[in-house]
């Protein structure tokens, strides 16, 4: 199943296009980025650590959504 991951930033365009650099499905919404993955310690680590690398916020808010098109952990 596909987690969207909530990272707050008052610079929400370079934070998500940060993480489509990284590899991730994005979207912006009310000054957030969502950000889908599998939810594993992995992708969460690795957000962690996007988030801190560009002063945005992530405290491991989220949800699960539908299964994406490449999700592995459907």
């Amino acid at each position: 199943m596909t987690y969207e991951h909530f990272v707050y930033s008052p610079d929400v365009d370079t934070v998500a296009g940060a993480y489509q650099q990284a590899g991730y499905v994005v979207a912006v919404h009310d000054g957030l980025v969502l950000v889908y993955s599998d939810y594993t310690e992995d992708h969460r680590a690795v957000i962690q650590a996007i988030t801190a690398e560009h002063g945005a916020t992530y405290d491991g808010g989220g949800m699960y959504v539908g299964p994406l098109p490449h999700s592995t952990d459907n």
